[in-house]
């Protein structure tokens, strides 16, 4: 998929609620492609988050582990984001694993890049820094709670 096909898609996702033409450019120009395959693991639980991400073909599974078992938090499919936690907790770890569940294409967009976006397109960080914390919001009360505070508990305990 390409760019300009993910950003008609994406435009139906409240992330991206507010931004013009240019801004959408703006983070194009930041958006890594990346083909993954079943069975590989986009994040892991533990490691630092250092992106998000805008699945734009397939589907991913968020999944952490609990109890020796896979807790599902949610199935997301093409225009959905994940990784969002990286902007409100950037040297934390990552709270959950994300697999495809059939091949898929997501954008990457790692935190440094999206940091110049603050000079470079002030509007465009602006909007998606105010939708993403939205977005981050609404999750966190959604997902088990226990499972949020027990890995930033130990994250921040080991500094």
């Amino acid at each position: 998929m390409t760019w300009d096909q993910l950003k008609e898609l994406i435009r139906q996702n409240r992330v991206f609620d507010g931004l013009s033409d240019a801004d959408l450019a703006a983070l194009g120009g930041i958006a890594t492609p990346q083909r993954v395959a079943v069975g590989e693991t986009i994040l892991h639980v533990g490691d630092k988050a250092d992106a998000f991400y805008l699945l734009s073909e397939g589907g991913v599974e968020v999944w952490a582990p609990k109890d020796g078992d896979r807790q599902v938090l949610a199935n997301l499919g093409p225009g959905q984001v994940f990784g969002e936690m990286a902007y409100m907790f950037p040297d934390a770890p990552r709270i959950a694993n994300v697999t495809p569940t059939m091949p898929s294409e997501v954008y990457r967009v790692g935190y440094a890049d999206f940091k110049s976006l603050e000079t470079s397109a002030p509007s465009a960080y602006r909007a998606i820094v105010t939708n993403l914390t939205k977005l981050a919001d609404a999750r966190s009360w959604t997902s088990p709670v226990d499972l949020i505070f027990q890995h930033y508990i130990t994250a921040f305990s080991h500094r």
